[in-house]
């Protein structure tokens, strides 16, 4: 393939020029601050300042220079294979008002388009899920089933408009695309007319409540106060239980900009495998060009970046007899364990301060959602979508997750061991002659491989380079020199 140019920076990003807006330079005081300039903090500060509140939205770097910003801007409550998830798993009801709040979301959006006419190249377009084998058919027509339960418009067909090798798609009708940082500077247009402040390169320290108030520090040795604090930030950057470590998971996608001389025919795309493919179409000025994303991965996998572009690239060589890369760049993202975001009150003792994370790589839909709900939490009003979104239901799942832990131990034998697996994190417990039993991390020593229970032996072996451990984690056989730590079970269940 050609090689890829030098413009490793989103698209959308780079066919525009974005105005620049001033850092804070003095002490504030509003009713609300939002901490996060991405689509989700742009939202919530309109939002807030549109029903009559005063705000400050404050961006450590430039708007729009993050997820936003590398978004393949899909405006969908098509979120690839998840409503017959979110039946089996959360029963209808749930199901039913994920869709309608993504639906909302998205109607939100195109409001603000026309009523504050947004040149943002808004297209209102179908969304399609394919199949390329047959094994990947049963997935798609369990999620069919699941559009007729729930009445969303769409169905199954045997092919899609885009000329692609398939066995069939699912269409969801009128979904649309965008461009996200014209629609993002234009919506910050409109919360400077409607009175609110705006601060670019302006990043938040610190944060102290006093009384009803909370006062934010900032790297310009400013403080804003103000009543209602709102993180939309990818990662909060106020978790003082650490919840919001435990419960998200960083993941990273890429995505290529070709330019694509032919007639496209209309529609977006994402494949079912799990080697997600994400293809769609936009115009810039006179060119046309495909924007086909995917290659998604836990973040910091030290796999080669530059190969999973050339993946990309190799992908629409074949399939679009394109090669002609404009830009390529890497999007990051955070995922929840049920697929739902994280919105609303950060920690349910601290009711003034709020979040917008964990959306799942679906987040303008989503981020819409969220700014509507966080809005109506400050202004103590009703909303439908508050249950379902809330941060503290995983709570619950913390507490499975412990009595699952002390259920394998319970389970155990004298000189037996388990591996229970939480967060991500390897856990081995073993029952010694005296019942105590030992917690330990399963990440050797040596280079942190994954060690595993030698049941002969009685031993933890690291399949990798071979370090042995005893039982309780002494190191036996090198070349790791150091034992396996010590795992407190009363961390794990905080």
């Amino acid at each position: 393939m050609d090689p890829l140019p030098n413009n490793n920076q989103s698209f959308w990003k780079s066919t525009i020029k974005a105005p620049s807006y001033p850092t804070l330079s003095k002490n504030c005081e509003v009713d609300v601050a939002i901490v996060g300039g991405g689509i989700s903090g742009i939202l919530t500060a309109f939002s807030a300042a549109k029903a009559g509140l005063s705000v400050t939205l404050l961006e450590a770097r430039d708007f729009v220079s993050g997820t936003t910003g590398g978004t393949s801007a899909k405006l969908t409550a098509q979120h690839q294979l998840i409503y017959d998830d979110l039946l089996n798993k959360n029963g209808v009801d749930v199901a039913k008002l994920y869709y309608q709040a993504n639906k909302e979301g998205l109607h939100f959006i195109e409001s603000l388009v026309q009523e504050y006419d947004i040149d943002c190249d808004y297209e209102k377009i179908d969304a399609y899920v394919y199949a390329q084998t047959k094994e990947e058919v049963e997935p798609l027509e369990k999620e069919a089933e699941a559009y007729k339960k729930l009445s969303i418009l769409g169905g199954l067909q045997m092919d899609c408009p885009l000329d692609l090798d398939v066995h069939s798609a699912l269409i969801m009708k009128d979904q649309a695309q965008f461009n996200p940082v014209k629609f993002s500077l234009g919506v910050l247009k409109e919360i400077d007319h409607l009175g609110g402040s705006v601060y670019q390169n302006t990043m938040v320290t610190d944060l102290k409540k006093e009384g009803n108030c909370i006062h934010l520090s900032t790297n310009s040795d400013c403080t804003v106060t103000s009543k209602h604090v709102v993180f939309t930030t990818l990662f909060p950057t106020y978790d003082p239980d650490s919840f919001y470590a435990k419960h998200l998971q960083p993941v990273t996608s890429h995505l290529l900009a070709l330019r694509y001389p032919q007639d496209f025919p209309g529609g977006m795309y994402i494949n079912v495998d799990r080697s997600v493919r994400s293809i769609r179409h936009t115009k810039v000025n006179d060119d046309e060009y495909l924007l086909i994303g995917g290659e998604t991965h836990k973040t910091g996998d030290q796999h080669s970046t530059d190969d999973r572009y050339q993946q990309l690239a190799t992908f629409a060589k074949q399939t679009f007899s394109t090669s002609e890369v404009r830009s390529y760049w890497s999007e990051h993202d955070l995922v929840t364990e049920d697929r739902r975001p994280l919105m609303g009150y950060l920690a349910s003792e601290d009711e003034n301060i709020y979040t917008i994370t964990g959306l799942n790589k679906w987040g303008l839909t989503n981020a819409a959602v969220g700014a509507k709900l966080i809005c109506n939490l400050i202004m103590e009003q009703n909303n439908p979508y508050q249950e379902i979104f809330a941060p503290n239901r995983l709570q619950a799942n913390d507490e499975k997750e412990d009595s699952s832990l002390q259920a394998k131990a319970a389970h155990l034998k004298k000189n037996q061991a388990a591996t229970v697996e939480i967060d991500d994190q390897q856990i081995g417990l073993f029952k010694d002659q005296n019942e105590d039993i030992h917690y330990l991390d399963l990440a050797c020593t040596h280079l942190g491989c994954e060690v595993h229970w030698n049941d002969g032996d009685h031993t933890w072996d690291c399949p990798c380079h071979g370090s042995i451990f005893n039982s309780t984690g002494k190191v036996v056989a090198g070349p790791a020199v150091q034992d396996l730590k010590k795992v407190d079970p009363n961390d794990i269940s905080n």
